[in-house]
C-alpha cells in the first residue's frame, strides 16, 4: 500500500532528520522534524483517492519505469511537485515550503530534511550494516559534525525507537485485508463514549498554519510515545476543530456490513448532539462522500437532523485502500478562519486520521 509506505517511510526519515539537526539546527529540530513528514504529502494526497491515473502509474510501475517519469507521463507532473504545490496551497510553514525550493538546498535545517529521507531511503533498502549506508553515514558524519561511531549510534536508537513505533502503530506491518477490522457494530459506534475537548482556537495571535504544525507536533508526539488510537483520535479531531475554526467535529465509522455510519469520536460543543443516530451509508450526503471521495464542503445549511446549521466540511476516511468512515466539521457562518484555509487544513489533517486507522491499537 503506497500510503503506509510514504507514511512509514516519513516517521522514519524525520526521526533521522531531527537527529541531524541537533547538531546545526538545535533550535529547530522540532520544526525539521514535522517538515520531515510533510515531505511526500503529494504522494499521500494521490495514492490515498485510487483511480484511473493511479492504475496508470501503477501499471508502469510494475514495468520497471522509474516513478518520477511516470508520474509525469501520466499526469504531467511529478508528485514531488504536487508536494511543493500543496506545502504553499495549504499554509505548512515556512520550512514545509521551503525545503521545496532549490534556493534553500543548501540551508542547514532543509539539508537535514532532505538527508533524513536519504538516509532513510538507503536504510530500508539496502540495510545499516550495506556498503550503500556506511557512505551515505560517511558523508552526513562529515556534513553534520559527528564522527562516524557517534552518528551510527545514534541511527541505530532511531530505528530501534521506528521499529517499537512500527510495531505499535501498524504503519510497517499493516496487511490490506479489512482495513484492520476498523469498522465496528452501529450499537458499538453509537453507544461509544464522546469526548469533549475544550476550545483551543481562542488565542487570535495563532495564524491557521500555526494551528495546523500544532496539531501535526501533537499527533507526531502521541505516535512515537505509543499513544493508543483513542488518544490519537482526540488529538487530530482537537487539531481539526482548532486549524478550521470548528465548533464540533464527529468522526462516522462504518459499521461491518458498510450500511451504515455511527459517530465513534467527537470533540467540541456538540459533541453529544449525535450519540446514538446511525446514519445511512448508502443514500444522502455521507454517502456521496463515500462515493465520490472527495472532500465536500459549503457554507449554506443542509436541511438535516445531521446538520445543524452553518457551514460544514466532509470527508470520506480511507484506511488501506478502503472506505472507513467520514470526517464531518461543523463551522459557524462568522468563523474566524476563511473557508479556503479551513478546507485546506482539513484535507491535510484528514490524512492524519488515515494514518491512525492503518494500524493503531
Amino acid at each position: 500500500d503506497h500510503v503506509s509506505h510514504f507514511m512509514a517511510r516519513s516517521f522514519h526519515a524525520a526521526a533521522h532528520a531531527r537527529t541531524l539537526s541537533s547538531h546545526v539546527a538545535d533550535d529547530q529540530t522540532e520544526e525539521v522534524f514535522v517538515a520531515s513528514l510533510l515531505r511526500q504529502v503529494g504522494e499521500m494526497a494521490f495514492w490515498s483517492r485510487p483511480g484511473p491515473e493511479a492504475d496508470a502509474i501503477e501499471a508502469q510501475l510494475a514495468q520497471g519505469v522509474p516513478a518520477a517519469d511516470a508520474e509525469q507521463a501520466v499526469l504531467g507532473f511529478t508528485l514531488a511537485e504536487l508536494s511543493a504545490t500543496l506545502a504553499e496551497d495549504w499554509c505548512l510553514g515556512e520550512l514545509a515550503q521551503q525545503m521545496h525550493k532549490r534556493a534553500f538546498r543548501d540551508a542547514p535545517d532543509v539539508a537535514c530534511v532532505h538527508s533524513g529521507h536519504t538516509l532513510a531511503e538507503v536504510v530500508e533498502t539496502h540495510g545499516l550494516e550495506s556498503t550503500q549506508a556506511a557512505e551515505v553515514l560517511t558523508d552526513l558524519s562529515e556534513r553534520f559534525e559527528f564522527t562516524p561511531e557517534e552518528l551510527t549510534e545514534e541511527i541505530g536508537r532511531n530505528l530501534e525507537m521506528v521499529a517499537a513505533v512500527a510495531e505499535h502503530f501498524g504503519a510497517l506491518l499493516m496487511d490490506n485485508a479489512e482495513s484492520r477490522d476498523v469498522a465496528v457494530t452501529a450499537e458499538a459506534a453509537s453507544t461509544a463514549p464522546l469526548q469533549v475537548v475544550p476550545d483551543t482556537a481562542a488565542d487570535p495571535a495563532r495564524t491557521p498554519a500555526e494551528r495546523q504544525l500544532d496539531c501535526l507536533h501533537a499527533v507526531a508526539a502521541g505516535i512515537e510515545a505509543g499513544s493508543s488510537r483513542d488518544e490519537l483520535m482526540r488529538l487530530v479531531l482537537a487539531g481539526i476543530a482548532d486549524a478550521t475554526d470548528a465548533h464540533t467535529v464527529y468522526f462516522l465509522l462504518l459499521t461491518q456490513d458498510r450500511k451504515q455510519m455511527a459517530v465513534k469520536y467527537a470533540v467540541g460543543a456538540d459533541a453529544d448532539r449525535l450519540q446514538g443516530m446511525p446514519r445511512s451509508a448508502q443514500e444522502g450526503l455521507f454517502a456521496d462522500a463515500l462515493q465520490v471521495k472527495e472532500v465536500l464542503s459549503a457554507t449554506a445549511p443542509v436541511m438535516s437532523p445531521w446538520h445543524n446549521g452553518g457551514a460544514y466540511l466532509l470527508a470520506p476516511v480511507l484506511a488501506a485502500g478502503r472506505s472507513a468512515g467520514c470526517l464531518y466539521a461543523e463551522r459557524t457562518a462568522d468563523a474566524a478562519v476563511d473557508e479556503a484555509t479551513a478546507l485546506a487544513a482539513f484535507r491535510l489533517l484528514v490524512q492524519q486520521v488515515s494514518l491512525i486507522l492503518i494500524g493503531a491499537s
